[in-house]
């Protein structure tokens, strides 16, 4: 059975460390519609998977956000999934690859838990995500799967270059979709379920 609280320690226990020249993949601007079509007709959903990893800042508990390279680029840790790869595998290989050292020793055991939400994408250029799928959209062209993801007490990051990784207080992405968008302003909801202990 899956427990519903969540032990959350200190932001001073883990280290944060860029990656030495490793940037983002740059955003495609042209033909980005074709592009995705394209994508979509030979593999169909896109299907994507984020992780929320919590901290504490005196007490008050943060989520781990990637922040960059443009002002308002903010993200949870994760990304695409291969065709036909399980979630939960997918969100292993994303966030090793996302926070990790490409090294094979530097790899980790990340503890997935429960999903917190799912989101859809109606259109293929639209940026806005649904936590439901309009009733009159026949097929969505992006499945976003959440998932809480368990830290252990201590653990070293390493970011891409070009990004921060940064410890968002609840309370600041609180109704502040304007800023962080509708999946990570939507975080206190999703965890106010859960009994979140500060060790």
């Amino acid at each position: 059975m899956l427990s519903s609280s969540i032990n959350v320690y200190s932001l001073l226990s883990y280290d944060i460390a860029k990656k030495k020249g490793v940037n983002s993949r740059p955003a495609r601007q042209e033909n980005e519609l074709a592009r995705r079509q394209a994508a979509f007709a030979e593999k169909g959903v896109r299907r994507t998977v984020q992780g929320v990893l919590l901290v504490h800042q005196h007490g008050f508990p943060c989520v781990l956000v990637l922040h960059g390279p443009s002002e308002k680029k903010w993200s949870l840790p994760g990304g695409r999934l291969r065709p036909g790869e399980e979630e939960r595998s997918g969100l292993q290989r994303k966030l090793n690859s996302r926070l990790r050292l490409e090294e094979e020793q530097d790899q980790i055991e990340w503890e997935i838990g429960e999903v917190l939400a799912t989101w859809f994408r109606p259109e293929f250029l639209d940026y806005e995500l649904f936590p439901y799928c309009p009733p009159h959209i026949s097929q969505p062209k992006e499945v976003r799967t959440v998932f809480l993801v368990r830290l252990p007490e201590n653990l070293v990051f390493h970011h891409n270059a070009d990004q921060e990784l940064v410890a968002v207080p609840l309370f600041s992405l609180e109704r502040n979709a304007a800023q962080y968008g509708p999946v990570i302003s939507s975080l206190p909801e999703q965890l106010s379920r859960f009994t979140i202990n500060t060790l």
